[in-house]
């Protein structure tokens, strides 16, 4: 557990299940928020919790990345260490470009994306909403990942892959559907 630690300098303060409480311990201050969480679907959820209690998502970029001036961050992203990211790219809010990441020029990295460590993108690549992208991987240039996909660890995408499928191996091939999304029980909305 974190709580209590310090992340990039910044106070991790409780848990999810405790946002009420922490919350009514700021009052009328509403303090800014990053959402440190991998799988991509609970990340989600709290974010879209966080924006609807009127907090601030912040961007949690390490000093040892390298992002082109012409890049279009979003909100509450986090960009790890030796991420380099080149001209041109936009990345959505609430994405993680993990630790040692290449992003090419022209590519279009939608909300709710997790870039695991390693992956490396050609140009003109497109990463779908909720997608994830596994350690490793490599998405050739001008490829597209669909929405809420899991590309499998150190699969190499040489064709578009379509919407919620789990594409695995070198080349990259469908494995099976992912169903609809569900709700965790509990979860803070």
């Amino acid at each position: 557990m974190l709580q209590g630690r310090t992340v990039l300098g910044r106070p991790v303060l409780g848990t999810q299940d405790e946002l009420q409480r922490l919350l009514r311990g700021f009052g009328r201050h509403r303090p800014s928020f990053v959402v440190a969480i991998g799988d991509n679907a609970q990340r989600a959820e709290l974010f879209d919790a966080l924006l609807t209690e009127g907090l601030s998502p912040v961007n949690a970029i390490h000093p040892r990345t390298v992002i082109a001036r012409s890049v279009r961050v979003g909100r509450g992203v986090m960009i790890l260490a030796g991420a380099v990211i080149n001209p041109d790219t936009v990345i959505g809010d609430n994405v993680i470009i993990n630790t040692s990441v290449s992003v090419d020029h022209d590519n279009r990295i939608e909300r709710d994306v997790h870039l695991s460590p390693g992956v490396h993108t050609g140009g003109h690549v497109s990463v779908g909403r909720g997608a994830h992208v596994g350690l490793g991987a490599v998405v050739l240039p001008g490829r597209r990942v669909g929405a809420y996909a899991v590309v499998g660890a150190g699969a190499v995408v040489d064709r578009d892959l379509p919407a919620r499928i789990i594409a695995v191996g070198v080349p990259a091939r469908p494995l099976r559907r992912i169903g609809p999304l569900k709700r965790r029980a509990g979860a803070v909305r």
